[in-house]
């Protein structure tokens, strides 16, 4: 009886050890693109079929963001001497561990020195503009974080600025970092909201009031919509974008080579006649009209559309025969 009870004891425990053994797990399987979140890698981030030693810890995790290479070999002998039976595939000589995580957006970090560039001395409107590594960091992807900044250096000359970084949370270590860049000056510039062709008139509906870095806008930049609305373009122009003075005219109200109204008032008469222009236009501008008749060239100061005021440098009938 007790012979028969040995070994129906040793059936048991051969049972219980091949239910705790890796093929009591099903067939283990190298995972692939491994991605872990935690900040640790266990057996169950890197294989399928681990059963109960899913959760037992190979090695600390890499920052968030970040991956790392483990060899094998060395992955082999750790997974066998935790008892999970694992053969290398051939021609696998290691493997590339990521860990999950996010940037931190940098309008976060700039949030953060906003206030103390301007107690540091900014003012007015400005944008931050981080230069190198500013939106470098990463954090788990659901982790809070509060961001602190100190030790700001701002430079009111060039608008440069260093500042020290302070970033916390829950499940990652502190971070620290050391940011530079420049509170680049804004100012609100008119631009159009739509693009218009050479020629035409530029009125209040196609403009709009928007911020831009102040190196965008040059000396003969215009600075105001009144500066813009009734003139035209001179050339074709885009959207949102700054408009120089140069760029836009008075209204040319005479082309060159149409046919023109000339007029002559007095205060005892008023005549008129028809004469071709030689030269655009504008309202007050003194343009050059051919005398069709007499072929003789004469001057006149543009009053509206088509209608030249006649300067008189003689007799009356002379401009007009």
């Amino acid at each position: 009886m007790k012979h028969e009870l040995k070994h129906v004891l040793a059936a048991i425990a051969g049972l219980l050890m091949l239910a705790f053994s890796s093929t009591a797990y099903g067939e283990v399987r190298l995972r692939n693109a491994i991605v872990v979140e935690g900040s640790d890698i266990t057996l169950g981030d890197l294989f399928t079929g681990a059963g109960e030693l899913a959760f037992v810890a190979v090695r600390p995790a890499p920052e968030p963001g970040e991956r790392l290479s483990i060899r094998t070999r060395s992955l082999q002998e750790f997974a066998r001497a935790k008892g999970l039976d694992w053969q290398v595939p051939p021609g696998v000589h290691s493997i590339q561990v990521e860990r999950a995580g996010r940037p931190i957006p940098r309008q976060d970090l700039e949030a953060a020195i906003r206030p103390e560039l301007r107690a540091a001395g900014a003012t007015g409107s400005f944008e931050i503009d981080l230069q190198g590594r500013g939106g470098g960091i990463n954090i788990p992807p659901d982790s809070a974080y509060r961001i602190e900044a100190s030790a700001v250096d701002f430079d009111r000359r060039t608008s440069r600025f260093s500042a020290a970084l302070k970033i916390s949370g829950d499940g990652f270590a502190t971070k620290r970092l050391n940011v530079s860049g420049y509170a680049r000056k804004l100012v609100e510039l008119p631009v159009l909201t739509r693009g218009l062709g050479k020629g035409k008139i530029i009125r209040a509906e196609d403009l709009g009031m928007v911020e831009m870095r102040a190196s965008q806008s040059q000396q003969n930049t215009a600075r105001d919509e009144s500066d813009l609305i009734g003139l035209e373009t001179k050339r074709a122009l885009q959207a949102n974008r700054p408009i120089r003075l140069s760029d836009v005219q008075t209204p040319i109200l005479v082309k060159k080579g149409a046919l023109v109204t000339m007029l002559v008032r007095t205060p005892a008469m008023s005549l008129s006649a028809v004469g071709q222009a030689l030269e655009d236009g504008a309202k007050g501008d003194v343009i050059r009209i051919l005398n069709p008749k007499s072929r003789k060239t004469v001057q006149g100061t543009v009053v509206s559309k088509g209608q030249v005021q006649m300067i008189m440098r003689g007799s009356v009938e002379l401009a007009l025969r």
